[in-house]
């Protein structure tokens, strides 16, 4: 159980394992045109967007030639192919949902496991006074339905109600800054995780469904969003100001350190600020730092700027560990 305040902060390192696409694997995705289950990204767009052939294949072009790192900066710096490129994040995204229903994930890759057992608590009741608040830049719904399921498969003792009110008090706790793919209701369909297959619903053989996909694509790309567009969700950003305030430890797994987006979390120091808060000393016992965070894939210079980035308060570690050997090494547990 966590007694201590504590935030999590998720990027799409975390959500690999189970399926998904990491940051340039999402990127990687849309320039090759297709998925895991082969959706034909270049062939749906075209048909969720007739008339705008051209500027679609405009679109794929440019961002293949760009090789950028994240689809997200991509589209903030070329806004015209915003509704395009989020309508092709959401094709990606809700075809990684339906695959990670029969994904196999290796116990010391399973950190979804892992923070289920470390929230564990003897009843249902207590385990919303879990003092935890989970920030993640993911667009995919893999805590909710993770979460959903270990509340209602072990507490079996609980009412449908107490499970229902579980379930609805840990989802709060979950805060998307790039908001949350979702289905709406279409027929013979509830807008579960994993329940539709798109590329079933736009082959010719569908008939009048292509319409009906057509406008459930739009849908789902409008649940997408990036920060720099106007309607993006504020309140998200204060609400994870609001927890980053108070937290006594915060936890970054499987996250790319893109500097706008830690600036966006409160994460950056200016240069001179005097009400910055000091730098950790160097010596500090990992396990004391305020601020940990994974770091696999990231060599010595991408952690020094990292680190400096954050005025030294963030201790990153040295082995490559994934999320779950992250925690295992790092994170105390209250008995």
């Amino acid at each position: 159980m966590f007694d201590n305040s504590t935030v999590f902060v998720l990027g799409a390192g975390v959500s690999v394992p189970y399926g998904f696409p990491s940051g340039i694997g999402l990127v990687d995705a849309i320039c090759k045109g297709s998925t895991s289950r082969r959706i034909v990204i270049p062939q749906i767009l075209k048909q969720a967007l007739p008339g705008r052939h051209i500027e679609i294949d405009a679109f794929l072009t440019a961002l293949r030639e760009s090789q950028p790192y994240s689809i997200d900066r991509w589209l903030e710096s070329n806004p015209k192919y915003m509704d395009m490129g989020k309508l092709a994040i959401a094709l990606v995204i809700a075809d990684a949902e339906k695959t990670s229903l029969h994904k196999e994930v290796e116990p010391h890759e399973d950190w979804f496991r892992w923070i289920c057992q470390a929230m564990l608590t003897d009843k249902i009741k207590d385990l919303v006074k879990n003092n935890i608040t989970f920030l993640t830049f993911n667009y995919d719904r893999l805590a909710e339905r993770t979460l959903s399921r270990f509340i209602t498969h072990h507490y079996l003792e609980a009412s449908p109600t107490e499970r229902t009110e579980a379930i609805e008090q840990v989802s709060r706790k979950i805060l998307h800054v790039h908001g949350m793919l979702k289905y709406n209701p279409v027929p013979n369909h509830n807008g579960s995780y994993g329940c539709i297959s798109i590329e079933d619903m736009f082959r010719p053989e569908a008939g009048g469904r292509r319409n009906e996909a057509a406008a459930l694509a739009h849908y789902m790309a409008q649940t997408i969003k990036i920060i720099s567009e106007d309607d993006h969700d504020k309140a998200i950003l204060a609400q994870a100001s609001a927890a980053f305030a108070v937290a006594q430890k915060i936890i970054f797994l499987g996250f790319g350190y893109d500097s706008r987006n830690l600036s966006r979390i409160g994460m950056a120091v200016k240069r001179n600020d005097v009400t910055a808060l000091p730098p950790v000393n160097p010596n500090t016992d990992p396990l004391n730092y305020p601020i940990i965070g994974s770091a696999m894939g990231l060599e010595l210079a991408q952690r020094r700027s990292i680190k400096n980035f954050c005025n030294g308060r963030i201790y990153l570690d040295e082995d490559g560990l994934n999320a779950k050997q992250f925690c295992d090494r790092y994170v105390t547990l209250q008995p």
